[in-house]
């Protein structure tokens, strides 16, 4: 009989690690975003999961924020890892 290790199978989901915190306790506060993903909202639309460090503590946080959807978008691949402050401007969330 085979074990599974000889198959040689990986997970293919990609997890984020550490504790969740809801991105409005992390405003106006400099956080790293690591990686990212756009996934199906359980409402409504999209929702963006980031992989961050914060206070050198991995985290992941996420948004439904078209405007945080829309500007991540627009980062090459090779721009992350990088700083940002999230922002709320005009009752959204901005990158800045």
């Amino acid at each position: 009989m085979k074990n599974f290790k000889d198959f040689g199978i990986k997970a293919k989901s990609e997890t984020f690690v550490g504790d969740k915190k809801k991105m409005s306790k992390l405003l106006n506060t400099e956080i790293i975003v690591l990686k990212h993903k756009i996934v199906p909202s359980k409402y409504e639309g999209s929702r963006l999961d980031l992989q961050i460090k914060f206070n050198d503590v991995l985290m992941v946080t996420w948004s439904s924020s078209e405007y945080l959807i829309q500007m991540i978008k627009d980062i090459p691949d090779d721009g992350f890892p990088f700083k940002t402050v999230i922002k709320e401007i005009n009752e959204h969330y901005e990158f800045t």
